[in-house]
């Protein structure tokens, strides 16, 4: 392997030959049409983008109180925030259905760039093969949920798909700079590390311990030591204002801590498999810090796909840094091949047009996988039933809820999951949601979608089992959620409530029903009628679960810590509340002071509350406040730990503006302070 050469014909043509064969499969039609994307978890992305554009950041928010599912979360907390932030600043210039689609295939077109600028970096002579085969990658179809490649984009891993071309970018400037580093290198290595802690977990997992290889060798250990110290501690100034709080909060998820049994022909299919014979060439040559570097990488995937499950994260997640790495060392490997400078070049242009023709043989459903996502919604042979049932239950967050029935029928509106894109489409808040792990609540949703569905997918099956269809507790949980409508689709959910007296049918369009559950009392804020009793913190996410599915009419109460003296017995007041329900503010008038109330909108401790003395956290996993006056307000707002995370990362920014031009600045000093033709004393 010869220090790398400058642009040559050859490189410009396998660029070119990349970006024309992405560009044949990527309609531009498609991406730049005023449609909402659906498909796979897709189709439920684009509300989270609008909801930022149009609710958090007019109010200088990038996280904030949703109400639109499981209950209501604190959204980009518990999940990556920058692939929304591009999406809706840039929507600023172009329509928001455009920016979405642009930052969505962002990862795709940007990971050959991003594999040739790491290899340029690491001074590999022809860094095109990088660009060249990390194109059987992206067009892998054996699965659709790991990440990285395009089918997992399609299916909504995009901000995964950005962040692993991020990281080879972060390898290619780390590896470049890590024995000549300055202030500004670092700074750039910090923001570059930052962007990837801000797009996704595994990506930032596997960047930060592949990247600790650097400390392995005895050469310059205190400078390698010293500058990615200084680099990570900058990133942590840098993420502090969503990683510390997001940390601090994590008890108010869900874990997805998940073991996948794959076969080995899924995790090594030949598309990729296929080059890894390469590697063999390898052996011809005295190990170097490059092959060194893959290597560990590998070591680094593997070693976390076994762990990942006690780390409460999905091990085949980490699949995508293996395959990726071994398809790097694969490239290192061609440039080892025993052929001459002439030969090498006929060679290349071989390989350009080989790999062209080997991914295209191997993609199938992958370009109509794309049609269907980007065509969108409207192009949907059910789009009309689709946006009738919207329109029938249109209304705002104050409203009761609308729940729907689970079922493969709706992948004809464009993804499964169509209809958690309720709050897009109807302005009412929906019981399921996308980023069913960033709320503490979900497991209860999906055990309430099993009791109302005939199919049901229940994702936390492992920690929290489901049912099977029981309308008659499916009734009863719809009313602590507050639920008014259900929109059934099977004829074993219609038959059901065609035949329970608590409900009327009010709407039919194709197959679907919409039921109303008349005896829904369509408040947020009711009064028990029994007294919750206070259990303590200890297991409190399972012991409310279990509670759940008892039906037991009496709330229990897990948090503050200090117990209120509260006793099992029934309530026999005639309470008369009002409410005023809005995004992130909840007001109610009540003639019943000193009286529970529950809100049925989840818990979070950064809920305030004025007219009562505190919010307490009540099973399932909503509010409780004891009202010291008539009128009540509470507001989800930043706490302590939010707004210290916030100044940290104020510090981190001046501090990595100061390093980008701190040396600009000393020369606009000397030239205001000190005047030339001032001769010393």
């Amino acid at each position: 392997m010869k220090p790398r050469i400058p642009l040559s014909i050859i490189t410009l043509t396998g660029i070119l030959v990349v970006y024309a064969f992405l560009f044949y499969y990527f309609d531009l039609g498609l991406l730049l049409s005023k449609t909402i994307t659906s498909g796979g978890d897709m189709g439920s992305d684009y509300y989270p983008a609008l909801y930022l554009r149009d609710n958090l950041l007019p109010n200088g928010k990038i996280i904030g109180w949703s109400p639109g599912w499981y209950a209501g979360f604190p959204l980009f907390q518990f999940y990556f925030p920058l692939s929304f932030l591009a999406m809706a600043v840039l929507s600023y210039a172009i329509p928001l259905q455009i920016a979405f689609k642009l930052v969505t295939v962002l990862g795709i077109f940007l990971l050959p760039v991003a594999a040739f600028y790491c290899f340029r970096c690491m001074k590999i002579k022809y860094p095109v093969i990088a660009a060249l085969i990390v194109l059987p990658f992206l067009f892998m179809q054996a699965n659709s949920m790991w990440g990285g490649n395009i089918p997992s984009t399609l299916a909504g891993e995009f901000s995964y798909s950005i962040g692993i071309a991020f990281v080879l970018i972060y390898f290619g400037y780390l590896w470049k700079h890590i024995d000549n580093i300055n202030n500004k290198s670092w700074a750039i290595l910090s923001v570059l590390f930052s962007v990837v802690v801000l797009l996704h977990i595994y990506t930032t997992i596997f960047a930060f311990f592949t990247s600790l290889i650097f400390l392995l060798s005895k050469k310059n250990f205190r400078l390698r030591s010293v500058s990615l110290f200084k680099v990570y501690f900058l990133v942590f100034l840098l993420t502090a204002w969503w990683s510390i709080p997001m940390f601090y909060h994590l008890e108010y998820t869900t874990s997805y801590a998940d073991t996948w049994s794959v076969a080995l022909s899924d995790i090594f299919p030949l598309i990729i498999s296929a080059f890894f014979i390469s590697i063999v060439f390898l052996l011809r040559q005295k190990p170097d810090d490059r092959i060194k570097f893959w290597l560990f990488a590998i070591l680094v995937s593997v070693l976390f796909f076994f762990i990942a499950e006690h780390m409460g994260v999905v091990n085949i997640r980490f699949v995508p840094f293996l395959q990726l790495s071994l398809l790097m060392l694969s490239a290192l490997g061609l440039h080892c091949l025993p052929l001459n400078k002439k030969h090498y070049k006929i060679f290349l242009l071989v390989f350009i047009f080989a790999v062209i023709v080997w991914t295209a043989y191997n993609t199938t459903y992958i370009p109509s996988w794309i049609r269907w996502n980007y065509s969108g919604f409207e192009s949907k042979k059910s789009w009309d039933i689709f946006y009738s049932l919207n329109e029938f239950v249109k209304g705002d967050q104050s409203m009761p809820r609308v729940m729907f029935e689970h079922s493969d029928k709706h992948n004809e509106a464009g993804t499964v999951r169509a209809f958690e894109s309720l709050p897009l489409f109807s302005g009412r808040s929906n019981t399921e949601g996308l980023f069913m792990q960033s709320s503490s609540i979900s497991p209860f949703v999906f055990y309430l979608q099993s009791e109302t569905s005939e199919q049901n997918s229940c994702p936390f099956w492992k920690q929290y089992p489901c049912t099977q269809y029981n309308l008659t507790s499916g009734t009863v949980h719809m009313k602590m959620f507050n639920v008014q409508y259900i929109i059934a689709v099977s004829n074993k959910a219609k038959n059901a409530m065609m035949n329970n007296s608590e409900y009327r049918k009010v709407y039919e369009k194709g197959e679907y029903v919409i039921f109303e559950l008349k005896t829904n009392p369509n408040r947020y804020v009711t009064v028990p009628r029994y007294e919750p009793i206070y259990v303590g913190p200890k297991n409190w996410k399972r012991v409310s679960y279990e509670w759940f599915k008892t039906l037991n009419p009496v709330h229990l109460v897990f948090k503050p810590y200090d117990p209120i003296p509260l006793k099992t017995q029934r309530i026999e007041k005639t309470c008369n509340v009002t409410e005023q329900i809005g995004n992130d503010v909840i007001k109610f008038q009540t003639d019943c002071i000193g009286e529970p109330h529950i809100i049925s909108i989840s818990y979070h401790p950064n809920w305030r509350v004025e007219g009562a003395d505190k919010v307490y956290l009540v099973s399932p996993a909503f509010m409780l406040v004891y009202p010291q006056q008539s009128d009540v307000v509470m507001r989800f707002e930043p706490g302590i730990v939010d707004k210290f995370a916030s100044i940290l990362s104020v510090i981190g920014i001046l501090a990595t503006g100061y390093l980008f031009l701190h040396k600009y600045v000393g020369k606009i000093f000397k030239r205001f302070l000190v005047s030339p033709n001032v001769n010393p004393i």
